[in-house]
This record gives structure tokens, C-alpha cells and sequence, in this order.
């Protein structure tokens, strides 16, 4: 109203024509600037309203996401749906220093990280480079979380006492990367950036992250001297030799496994099973062992560690002709794995068929020639068929490749006490027992040369010390107190 009185009062009167048009802008911009000033704050805050909910909306949909996709993944490794809630609920409880939920923050710059791609904001290395610092926060955090713990795999164990091994290790970088929008595999790793041992001599696995500009980082807590690695294209740096990807170079500069397979998520769990396999067999639980290596052989057929393990059980088991039936399909998958061949040519010796027995120990040989193993047992071959050179030829090789191996020399005792060097078999049983004073059979070689040399003190000393560390070989020192006449007083 008061815009059109103005504007009347304008039209009639022309001579004050000027002065009214100012006082018309004037009075125009001020009630502009009053509307403007009453309607800021109520759009303001019905903008507030609207933002806040969206705020809280969008996080209670990225915690549901994610903990879905972790339980789903857990299930999808044959764990039961307690396992699954245990396991989102730990997760879940993580915190960073601000107190906020790691794994929803991770998730949310990720999102932020893909959606500012697309938008052209930023490059693809970009992406990556937060992918790969995500991922380093991922296993800071995790190495935190969780101690090393031989043969602890099984997720209730690692949820229940926060430790755990390389096998648990990958399970959980595979559930909560992949959950938060990373991209992790599992790999299996054959050949170690470095050596290790117990378990982890038998099986070792770890896992590999693909990042958003083609390249790959390794982690592996419990082994790699940086985890994440460096980033690196593995056509780049690995060849692909039947089921597995090989290390092209000599020089490992990026300090990474250089030998490995990948894995998916059935590939996981047949690790799992396996796993389990060889805790049953360590527990004498033969058949339940089998069962677990055969559950894993079904799922992953082309995994020859766990037909190794299978065939080592029917090799414990006295069924001979299974195990070198599971050895064979593991060479077939994997030709170029000496060890194998050892195992294999080793249940020929158990059937005495020696001849091919030594034929897979050359082999082997021919793999690895420093695999010192392998040149012992065909030297042992050798001395069963009575062919005394080419035995010492063996053992001798053996010696140089590892000089501080107990059993090359005990070894070598037996064949020079097979062929009455008996001076020089106490040498050797001697520098056995300096290198291993805890190794039993030693005693009882050298107790035995002592014995045949008419040396009766010396003999009974060492056969009683025998005893001491071993009284399993109870038996065989009965045997040699009663051909050599020793009166040893065994109960």
C-alpha cells in the first residue's frame, strides 16, 4: 500500500517530480531491507531444522551400512550370527582421539574422496593416496587393538582375548576394509619377505589392497618391515607362474612377500578350514583334521598347501598310498615346489621304494640345490641300498650347504659307522651333540660306537643320557645294552 499511494501522489504532482522519486527510492529500499531483515532469520533457522536431522540421517545410514556389510562378510565365512554381532560390536566401539567412531569416519572421507572424484574436484592419485592413508590408520589401529598369538584365528577367540595370528589378521583387515569401502584381497602367501616361524613356517597369509589408480599396497602386520607398503603395479614388479604371482627381481627394494596368490573371499575361508586341519592334526585329531583340509580342498581346489597337509596326516596314518596320491595333486598345481617332492619321495621310503624315493629327492634337488633336506634323505637312500660313496657324497654336500646342521652329521656318523670308520663316526655324533646338546639320537649313535669299540663307560653314559632326553628311544637302547652286554639297569 504504501508503494502505490507513493506512486499516485508521484503521477500528480510534477513539479516536486525529483524530489518524490528520491523519497520513493528511499522509502522502496527500506521496506525491502525490513523484509529482508524479519525473513533472514526465519529461513535461517527452518534451514538449521531441515540441515540437523540430514546430519544424523546420514550417520545412523553409514553405521548401518557398514556394520550390515561387516556382519555379512562374517557369515560369509561360516561363522555364526553371534560371531557376526560380537564381532560388529567391537568394531564398532572404536574410537579415534576426538572420540569419534573410526570406522564411520573412514567410510564418510572415502565417500567424500570418490564423490569429489567424479566431480572432476580431484585426480585419481588423490583418491589413492587417501585409500592408502585410510588403510595405514586401519592397521595402526588394528596392531593396537590386537597382540600376536600363534594358532589364535578363530574370530571368537581373537574378539574374545584381542589376539590373534596372521590368518586373524587378515580376516580382520578383509571385513573391516572391505565394509568401509576399501578394496582388500586376501593373498596366500608361499615365499616370506622374510623368514619365519612356528605356524607361520607351515601357512602364512596376508592380505593386498587395490587402490584407485591401478596400483597395489601389501599388508601384513605380523610380517612386512611396513605395512601398508609402498604402492607399486604388480604386473610391474611380479610375473605369473601357474597359480601364483612370482617377484620379477632379485632386489626386493619395496620389502614386499615374493611369492604369493591371490584370494578372494571363498579363498579366505578355505584357509580358515585349513587352519583348522592342522590344529587337529598337531592334537592327534587325525581324522577330524582331514575332514577340515578336505572342506578347504572343496572350496579352493587349486590351494596345495592344504593337499600337503592332508597327505601329511595319511602319512602319519600309515596310509601311505593317500598321501602320495594328495602329494601328487599339490605337484600338479604346483610344480616348481621342492619341498613337496621331499614329502612325497619320503612316503616312498616309508614303502620302501627306494629307487623312486630318490628320484623325487634329486628333483627336489634340482628345485632348490641348496635344500639341505633333500640331499640328506637321498643319502640316506643311498646308504640303505648300500652305496656308500655316493651316500657321502650327499651328506658331504649337505655339510657344506649348512654346516650347522645337527643332521648332517649325524648322518654322516651312520654311514661311517655302517662302514667301520668308527673314529670317525664318534667325530661326527660329537659335533652333532656340540651343535644340538639336547639331540638325543647322537647319544644313542655314539653310545653304540662306544659299545662296539669295547669302551663299556663311555657307552652306558651316553646311552643313560639318551634316555634322559628322550624315553621314547627307550627301546633301541635296550637293544644295544643287550647285544653289547652293558647291564644297564633299565626299569
Amino acid at each position: 500500500m504504501m508503494l502505490s499511494v507513493a506512486f499516485k501522489v508521484v503521477h500528480g504532482l510534477n513539479k516536486c517530480r525529483t524530489i518524490i522519486l528520491a523519497t520513493i527510492t528511499v522509502a522502496l529500499i527500506l521496506v525491502l531491507f525490513a523484509h529482508c531483515k524479519k525473513s533472514t532469520p526465519q529461513n535461517t533457522g527452518k534451514s538449521d531444522q531441515s540441515k540437523k536431522p540430514a546430519e544424523v540421517s546420514d550417520s545412523i545410514s553409514s553405521d548401518k551400512e557398514i556394520s550390515e556389510r561387516m556382519k555379512q562378510l562374517v557369515r560369509d565365512l561360516e561363522y555364526p550370527d553371534k560371531v557376526a554381532e560380537d564381532f560388529n560390536r567391537m568394531t564398532m566401539a572404536w574410537r579415534d582421539e576426538q572420540g569419534r567412531p573410526v570406522l564411520i569416519r573412514w567410510k564418510g572421507k572415502l565417500s567424500n574422496a570418490h564423490q569429489n572424484y567424479q566431480q572432476g574436484k580431484i585426480s585419481r592419485r588423490k583418491v589413492a593416496k587417501i585409500e592408502e592413508s585410510i588403510l595405514r590408520e586401519l592397521c595402526e589401529t588394528t596392531e593396537k587393538q590386537f597382540s600376536n598369538k600363534n594358532l589364535v584365528f578363530e574370530l571368537t577367540d581373537v574378539i574374545q582375548n584381542r589376539q590373534t595370528n596372521c590368518l586373524g589378521y587378515s580376516q580382520l583387515m578383509y571385513i573391516i576394509g572391505n565394509a568401509i569401502g576399501l578394496s582388500v584381497r586376501p593373498i596366500d602367501v608361499l615365499d616370506p619377505v622374510k623368514s619365519v616361524e612356528g605356524d607361520a613356517k607351515k601357512a602364512h597369509i596376508a592380505c593386498i589392497m587395490d587402490l584407485s589408480d591401478g596400483r597395489s599396497v601389501m599388508t601384513d602386520i605380523s610380517l612386512l618391515y611396513e605395512t601398508p607398503s609402498r604402492a607399486f603395479k604388480l604386473e610391474d614388479h611380479f610375473v605369473k607362474v601357474g597359480n601364483y604371482w612370482k617377484l620379477r627381481y632379485y632386489f626386493n627394494r619395496l620389502l614386499i612377500h615374493k611369492k604369493i596368490r591371490l584370494l578372494d573371499g571363498k579363498g579366505l575361508l578355505a584357509g580358515i578350514y585349513s587352519s583348522r586341519g592342522y590344529v587337529h592334526h598337531s592334537k592327534g585329531e587325525y581324522d577330524q583334521g582331514i575332514l577340515d583340509y578336505t572342506k578347504a580342498i572343496e572350496i579352493d581346489p587349486t590351494f596345495a598347501k592344504a593337499c600337503i597337509n592332508r597327505g601329511n596326516i595319511y602319512a602319519d596314518k600309515g596310509e601311505y598310498d593317500r598321501a602320495i596320491l594328495d602329494y601328487t595333486k599339490a605337484i600338479e598345481i604346483d610344480p616348481k615346489d621342492a619341498d613337496v617332492y621331499v614329502n612325497r619321495g619320503l612316503t616312498y621310503v616309508d614303502k620302501f621304494e627306494f629307487d623312486r624315493a630318490i628320484l623325487d629327492f634329486t628333483q627336489a634337488i634340482e628345485l632348490n640345490p641348496k635344500l639341505t633336506n633333500a640331499y640328506i634323505n637321498r643319502g640316506g637312500c643311498y646308504h640303505v641300498k648300500d652305496e656308500y660313496d655316493q651316500a657321502m657324497l650327499d651328506i658331504t654336500q649337505a655339510i657344506e650347504i649348512n654346516p650347522k646342521d645337527a643332521n648332517v652329521y649325524l648322518n654322516r656318523g651312520g654311514i661311517y659307522e655302517d662302514k667301520g670308520e668308527f673314529d670317525r663316526a664318534i667325530l661326527d655324533y660329537k659335533k652333532a651333540i656340540e651343535i644340538d646338546p639336547g639331540f638325543a639320537v647322537a647319544y644313542l649313535g655314539r653310545g653304540e660306537v662306544y659299545a662296539e669299540l669295547g669302551k663299556s663307560e663311555e657307552a652306558k653314559k651316553d646311552l643313560l643320557r639318551t634316555l634322559e632326553l628322550d624315553p621314547e628311544l627307550g627301546e633301541f637302547v635296550k637293544q644295544v645294552s643287550e647285544q653289547y652286554e652293558l647291564d644297564l639297569k633299565l626299569d
